[in-house]
This record gives structure tokens, sequence and C-alpha cells, in this order.
């Protein structure tokens, strides 16, 4: 594993595990937490994404990011002056690399380098961490979109900026700037070290998502495909290995024995099977994945939310952190405390006075598609 500022990312991940459960809270325990004394035990985890030790660490002012960013940019800075003929600038589009919107709740995040079938370079990947960090921040937009501009959703790492870039920087700063791409907090391609967002992203998906970009689209909650998109590790089939999480996410989502058959061949795979081993949630037609990615978003935005959060939160500390069974069902109750508190009594009120909802049941009603597909 890669180091980062001198420790593995391993190990930075389990100290920030020990922080995240070291977090005081309710001394009220259940049986299953005295009978089992897990790493978990008796703390009673945050529930919303401001009270979350991971989110306040990468939120949290950090002058050694800072600094990493500032020696970076001298690196490229210092290899364009050094290769004056390059001819990138002709190549860009218009418009910046990422592009931030929003579409009433539903924050939209863009890779807008086109002529690059969307790769990420350094300037991306900082622009998407500010992306998300920014999504993180924004109290009315509990709900993001990622995607890419023109057919492509994210062909990985920019290859031929990286392979530029070190044959313009001298011998004596080449390892310099590898180290920089490699040590990076927040992963070559933005955000891909974190553990998890704060509030859902999903990913619409079109055309390539390969190598880097399909790490990229495993950090996200869910997957949106059109039948067309193309899906791999196709950095394999040129000696660059999985540095943003791949060999985590991948073997958690589909399973150990199908990630080592994507990971060990690097074949390409179609949207039919990636539907099939799970990796993609919902196939849509060609041109659709980012309307349909918008329209799942605002069904969740409509959602009483700290209850969504509070199972988001239990599903992943399930899925990653949990050292067992029952340390993983103390974590769902304890997190489901304050939902419960806040939200369920007065859905319970609402639910016991509504005659139709008693008469249909707790599921979304036609009108209620109707009522979407009018407001959109």
């Amino acid at each position: 594993m890669f180091l980062t500022r001198g420790w593995s990312w391993s190990r930075c991940v389990a100290v920030n595990r020990v922080l995240a459960l070291g977090v005081p809270g309710s001394s009220h325990r259940s049986l299953c937490c005295s009978s089992h004394r897990s790493q978990y035990s008796s703390s009673n985890p945050p529930l919303m994404p401001e009270e979350d030790v991971d989110y306040q660490l990468r939120h949290s002012k950090d002058e050694s990011r800072i600094q990493d960013e500032q020696e970076m940019q001298a690196l490229i800075d210092e290899a364009k002056s050094a290769a004056p003929g390059n001819s990138e600038a002709e190549e860009e589009p218009s418009g910046p690399p990422v592009i931030v919107d929003r579409l009433l709740e539903v924050t939209t995040i863009s890779i807008n380098r086109p002529h690059r079938k969307n790769a990420v370079n350094p300037e991306t990947a900082r622009l998407l961490y500010e992306a998300f960090m920014s999504f993180e921040k924004d109290d009315t937009s509990p709900v993001a979109v990622l995607r890419g501009v023109g057919g492509t959703f994210c062909s990985g790492y920019d290859l031929k900026d990286f392979a530029e870039t070190m044959e313009s920087l001298r011998p004596s700063r080449q390892n310099a700037y590898l180290d920089q791409i490699m040590n990076s907090i927040d992963g070559p391609m933005g955000p891909t070290r974190w553990f998890s967002f704060s509030k859902p992203v999903i990913a619409a998906i079109d055309g390539y998502c390969v190598a880097g970009g399909l790490e990229l689209a495993l950090c996200c909650d869910m997957r949106v495909a059109e039948e067309q998109a193309v899906f791999g590790v196709f950095n394999r089939k040129i000696g660059v290995p999985l540095i943003d999480g791949g060999t985590i996410r991948l073997p958690n989502l589909i399973g150990l024995s199908r990630a080592m058959d994507l990971i060990l061949t690097g074949r390409l795979v179609d949207a039919s099977e990636a539907f099939q081993l799970g990796l993609v949630n919902r196939l849509t037609a060609v041109g659709t994945s980012f309307g349909s990615a918008v329209k799942i978003a605002r069904s969740m935005a409509k959602l009483p939310q700290r209850s969504l959060l509070a199972d988001r939160r239990s599903a992943y500390y399930s899925q990653y952190r949990a050292v067992s069974w029952e340390d993983a069902a103390c974590f769902e109750r304890d997190n489901a405390r304050l939902a419960l508190m806040k939200e369920a009594f007065e859905g319970a009120k609402t639910f016991s006075a509504n005659d139709k909802i008693h008469k249909r049941g707790l599921h979304f009603s036609k009108a209620d598609e109707k009522d979407d597909n009018k407001r959109e």
C-alpha cells in the first residue's frame, strides 16, 4: 500500500477508525453489547455528517494538504516551462475541467475533459475534491450526481499528461512528482481515498468507465449505466496498479472471486454483464443515464434524511468496519436512536392520521411518480 505522509493508507484508515470509535456518546447498552465486547462497544456513533470524525478530518484546515498542493503545482509549472512546445492548450475544450451545477435539490458534478476521454490530471483531481467538499458543506443539497461530459464517464488517470510531465522534469524532480501523486491524502482521482461521502452520490455512466474511472464510480453509492457503457481494469494491460481504493471497494461490492476476474485479467465488461455482477444498479437506454440518475436523486431528496443517512452509515459500517455481527448490530441500534427520536415519531403520527396511507401502505403510488414527472 502506498504511503501517506510516511504512513501506509491502511494504517491511516485504522487510526481514523480508532478516532471514530472514540466519539463520546450514550452509555446505554443492550444485550448484544453487554454480551460481546466489540471494538464498537458502547460508543454512540455519530449520526449526521458534521458529527463524523472522518468528515471532520477532511474538512479541517490541513496545512500539509495545502503545502502538498503548492508543491504539486510548482512541479507542474516547472514541467510546462521546460516544454514550451506542448500542444495541450490547443486541445483544451471550453469551460473548466470540472463543472458544478444544481438541478433543484440535486448537485451535479461533471468531468469536462472530453478531448482526453475525461481522463483525470492533477488539476481535475483537485477540482473534483473541491467540488465534493462543497457538496458536503451544502445543507440544501442532500444528493449528488457524478457524470462525464461528451459520451465518456471517465477513462482513468491522464497517463499522457503524466508521461509528458515526467519527461519534462529533471530526473531528480521526477521522484518528487511521483511521490506527490502516490502520497496524496485524497487520491490521484480526487476524493477516492475518503472512506465514503457523507451524503449519497450517484454515478451516471455512459461510454468508458475504466481504470481509475472505475475506481471513481466505485466511490459512489449507486451506478446508473447506459446500455453501451464499458467497464474494466484496463490499466492492467499497461502495468499501472489500482491506487484509488479499487482493490478494496470492488471485492466488497461484487465479491472477491468476481473482482479477481476483473482485476487479474483487465478484460472488458459490457453494461449487461456489469449489471449481472452487481457492479451496476440500473441499466438505461443510450443518452438517458444522467436523467435517470437525477430522477433517482430527486426521489431520495424527498425522503426523511436523518433516517436515510442513519441506515446508509450503518450499512457502510457493517461492510467495512464492523468486527462481528454483534458489533454491526450495536452500531445500527445506536445509529438509529436519534432518527427514531427526531423523525420516526412524526412519521408515525402522519401514518396513523392519514387514511390514504393506510389503504395503500408505505409505498410510492403512481400519482407520486406522475407528480415527479410534472416537476421535471
